[in-house]
């Protein structure tokens, strides 16, 4: 049997990208298989099929988010000033694609549990590692809460507005 032969982590980004862009149902093998630039045979040895793919890109995308924040905390004056930082970051972002996790569980809570339940469980990891730099666990639910806010209802407020409703809403937290 031969081995695949190509960078998993590309493939996996590339992957992610997909699915961000147009959704678990709506991207095909198809797209996948253009998107990644990987035939169908070394796709499916190493994945096993689209939903191990998609499990793979959530993982991704949940490292790089919770690596985004400890990045944000490392160069900031205080835990909760990188928050601040992190929040910040978010409400500024441009596009109109939203959070993958978000996107996944509206998409699939319904149809694929098991599926939305991967999702699920990359936000938990998140609201974790919120929970580890700031005082309480409900802080950190609240700042969750907020990131899927700022995530999930991105077209219905100018980044300057949402930067203004977190720092009414999270008073507790250093705003510049």
């Amino acid at each position: 049997m031969s081995r695949c032969q190509f960078d998993h982590a590309t493939v996996i980004h590339q992957a992610m990208e997909a699915f961000w862009q147009q959704g678990y149902h709506a991207t095909s093998m198809q797209t996948l298989f253009t998107a990644t630039g990987i035939k169908a045979g070394s796709l499916y040895m190493a994945f096993g099929n689209k939903a191990g793919l998609f499990e793979k890109a959530l993982a991704h995308y949940g490292k790089q988010s919770r690596d985004q924040l400890h990045q944000w905390v490392r160069e900031a004056a205080s835990p909760q000033a990188g928050i601040v930082r992190f929040l910040t970051a978010l409400a500024q972002e441009g596009g109109s694609r939203g959070c993958l996790l978000v996107n996944s569980l509206l998409e699939l809570s319904e149809v694929e549990p098991a599926l939305s339940h991967l999702a699920r469980n990359e936000l938990a990891q998140m609201e974790s590692c919120l929970a580890g730099y700031l005082d309480t666990g409900t802080q950190a639910q609240l700042v969750m809460l907020h990131i899927l806010g700022i995530r999930g209802l991105r077209h219905l407020h100018a980044p300057a507005q949402q930067l203004t409703l977190l720092k009414a809403s999270l008073p507790w937290l250093p705003w510049p």
